[in-house]
């Protein structure tokens, strides 16, 4: 991902942003889905904890 955003940070490449753009939408997306979810179920387990305090 990090390397993905130093190449279109100061490139106007039409077939680098292309790229990128299918990196965003194949695995970026799923992977930021992924780590939502799984705060989301963090955030839930820790307020179940605090509701037994």
């Amino acid at each position: 991902m990090k390397k993905s955003r130093e190449k279109t940070s100061h490139t106007y490449d039409p077939e680098t942003a292309e790229e990128i753009k299918k990196l965003i939408l194949d695995l970026f997306f799923k992977l930021f889905r992924d780590l939502q979810i799984k705060l989301e179920s963090e955030r839930s387990a820790d307020q179940g904890l605090l509701d037994l305090l």
